[in-house]
């Protein structure tokens, strides 16, 4: 009752503001119904008729004018107002006297009244955020959207996911902002009076709201918390720690909305699949929440249930959100020459691909082979028969947050030693395999006390790298070692979608500055994320933008930085940069063993060259024909071609020309010991023989002798040359 007292009133004293401040609204002396009436009364019949249009007329009007309202940036609500009060002018004046004006006092007085309204809602509290529970049932609305057709089901998911961001939005903000203002104690009396029976939420800290805002804007903006949590260098203490709680303590969906999924899954009854399932989620995140459950045979397992109607929800989202940006970078040459557009694209192809279960399965699989050769890592096993694309079964492993320092129970020394083995297999995953896990927040990975390992959990998001990449991102680190700007600019532009006009001389020289100021001059607590950070703010002032590939790549590698600092305490950015050479270069180092160059390098290139070889002969047989008979003209402009050559022969980076030479060293050397052994008594005379073993002999010695001293100089450091 108390409500809609307060909530006529506001109309009332609105309307009583606007009727006397806006001209020609309230025609005094005329046969109108409003002028008639005594002020007081009249005040409430206008405020209560706009009250009743403004809560019922105007959310309906807006879902279906969903994507008019993004395209006209709300202009559309304006005008839904003016139309409300245009008809409102009929209580207050009368006839048709002046159209004109009459049109123009609804403008402003539509102006005027939502200000008005707007200002004493957000005063006593109206529309303020709804105190979450502890779980929450699907609306039923959503599913009975999925059995529409295809185009009307995603134009009104659309609409419908418009007005309620729209409204969230509104609702959080509000509170975020009157939060810092003297009124915030009047406004959270006033929730207290009005909301007896539906408690709203009153929290004083803007982080909590802020985690409690994205969880309630639903698991797109939940996703995207998650990644913002995972840069430590651009959030408070407090608010990281707040947007950390949304990788597994997000609100869970009901026990029932979950065994009827995994019973809609296995197509069997939920008793039948499992000899127990525990109703009581583990933890719950953005996509899903998991549940521990026994398997028949007694094999302890984890259940992860997608979250009921998410696809329809998350594409929705993905495709409004589209569309403002798209809107957005239309209307303001800033927006777009940051590339928005293709950042959201990536970010939504990411979230997509999270939505199968079945993707997600088979990337455990592959990370748990690559990771066989590391005992200190463990990925848990997949059980196919009892998951699919919206559930997945994984063994049940035990452990605590990688980035909980208290809960490791490790003393500084053997903290350090974690982080480094950490950091290994993150470079074992980006540099060497080109298969690696992207999302590297503490709620992905657990160390295991008892076993001593490290375990990667939920890789629903995982990047993947060609062989030309991974050399392009070791050159990288490379260069960031050296201190190198030169060749750190070219290599970035490496990483980058083709610009032709990119200032290059520009780059290189907020390159270098960027690189002096992180690494040789030393800040203040530096680090790589905050270093990497600047290097794309330059990319993309410069019009360029990251292939996706590396992207990926170089948010696992911030994430990861930042639980090896977590762990190491503040390592400054030089120091993280050279840890990160020195493990890259012991694992090149280890890949030269011949017991795995053979077949992993030489193998490969072999079997490549023998099936390129017909094909190769086949066309110089043909270029040869068509030069007898004059139809190819070969013309070489030697000016031309010495300018190209000194070009190229610039561009390539002196440390990576000797990585090159070692393995080519390596393989010679491989080949002439191979020759050695070789039994040549029945192939080749005598004479032939004692030729071919001394030119082997030769060959073996110098190769040998060049590889050591090559990878002397790759091991040891070597004066800085390129510091501006």
């Amino acid at each position: 009752m108390i409500y809609f007292v307060v909530r006529l009133l506001v109309y009332t004293l609105s309307a009583a503001v606007v009727l006397n401040v806006v001209p020609g609204l309230l025609a005094r002396g005329t046969e109108a119904p409003a002028a008639t009436l005594p002020p007081i009364l009249a005040y409430l019949v206008v405020g209560t008729v706009f009250g009743i249009l403004h809560s019922f007329v105007r959310p309906i009007m807006l879902f279906f004018t969903g994507r008019l309202y993004i395209w006209s940036l709300g202009l559309v609500a304006l005008l839904v107002d003016i139309l409300i009060f245009l008809g409102l002018s009929y209580l207050a004046q009368e006839g048709w006297a002046d159209p004109t004006r009459r049109l123009l006092s609804a403008a402003g007085g539509a102006v005027l009244m939502g200000v008005l309204v707007s200002a004493m809602d957000a005063i006593v509290g109206f529309d303020s955020p709804r105190l979450p529970g502890e779980t929450r049932a699907s609306p039923a609305y959503w599913r009975w959207l999925e059995r529409l057709p295809g185009r009307q089901r995603n134009r009104f998911a659309e609409s419908l996911r418009t007005v309620q961001l729209i409204t969230i939005l509104r609702s959080y903000v509000v509170d975020i902002a009157l939060g810092f203002t003297f009124l915030a104690p009047v406004r959270n009396f006033m929730k207290r009076a009005l909301y007896r029976v539906r408690p709203r939420l009153v929290e004083e800290n803007p982080a909590v709201k802020l985690r409690l805002m994205l969880q309630e804007l639903g698991p797109t903006f939940v996703k995207f918390g998650q990644l913002v949590a995972a840069r430590i260098e651009v959030l408070p203490g407090t608010w990281r720690e707040e947007l950390e709680q949304l990788q597994d303590h997000v609100r869970p969906f009901t026990f029932a909305e979950a065994s009827a999924l995994v019973e809609r899954e296995l197509k069997q009854p939920l008793g039948k699949a499992f000899a127990s399932f525990d109703p009581v989620p583990l933890a719950a995140a953005s996509m899903g929440q998991v549940h521990a459950a026994t398997l028949p045979d007694g094999t302890p397992v984890v259940v992860k249930v997608q979250r009921p109607n998410i696809d329809l929800l998350v594409r929705s989202d993905l495709n409004v959100l589209r569309d403002l940006i798209a809107t957005l970078e239309a209307r303001l040459a800033r927006l777009r020459r940051l590339g928005l557009s293709p950042l959201f694209d990536e970010f939504a192809d990411m979230v997509v691909a999270e939505l199968d279960f079945d993707n997600e399965a088979y990337q455990a699989e592959q990370l748990k082979h690559n990771m066989l050769e590391f005992p200190f890592v463990h990925v848990p096993a997949v059980f196919p028969d009892w998951s699919g694309p919206r559930i997945l079964t994984l063994e049940r492993v035990t452990g605590v947050k990688i980035t909980d320092v208290d809960a490791l129970g490790l003393s500084e020394r053997g903290r350090r030693a974690l982080a480094l083995r950490f950091f290994q297999v993150l470079l074992q995953q980006v540099v060497i395999d080109g298969f690696f896990h992207a999302d590297l927040h503490g709620g992905n990975v657990w160390y295991d006390r008892q076993r001593r390992q490290i375990v990667f959990l939920d890789m629903g998001q995982v990047g993947q790298l060609s062989r030309a990449d991974r050399v392009r991102l070791a050159q990288l680190i490379w260069a960031l070692h050296d201190r190198a700007a030169g060749p750190t600019a070219q290599v970035l532009l490496a990483l980058c979608q083709p610009h032709p006009q990119v200032d290059r001389p520009a780059l290189e020289r907020d390159v270098r500055r960027v690189l002096n100021r992180h690494l040789v001059l030393r800040k203040a607590d530096p680090d790589v994320g905050e270093l990497l950070g600047e290097l794309m703010t330059l990319l993309m002032r410069s019009g360029l933008r990251l292939r996706r590939e590396f992207t990926l790549a170089f948010k696992s590698m911030g994430q990861g930085e930042a639980v090896m600092r977590s762990l190491m305490g503040d390592e400054g950015a030089d120091e993280v940069v050279d840890i990160a050479y020195r493990t890259m270069r012991d694992l090149v180092i280890k890949r030269l063993d011949p017991r795995k160059f053979v077949p992993e390098v030489v193998g490969p290139i072999t079997r490549e060259g023998l099936g390129r070889l017909p094909n190769l002969v086949s066309a110089a047989f043909d270029i040869l024909e068509d030069f007898e008979q004059g139809r190819t003209a070969l013309q070489l402009d030697a000016s031309s071609l010495s300018h190209r050559l000194a070009s190229v022969e610039r561009g390539f980076e002196h440390g990576f020309r000797r990585m090159v030479l070692s393995i080519s060293l390596v393989g010679l050397m491989l080949a002439s010991a191979l020759v050695l052994v070789a039994p040549l008594t029945e192939i080749v005379e005598p004479t032939e023989r004692i030729i071919i073993r001394l030119a082997a002999i030769v060959a073996v010695s110098v190769s040998s002798a060049s590889t050591v001293v090559v990878l002397a100089g790759v091991m040891l450091p070597r004066r800085n040359q390129d510091r501006g």
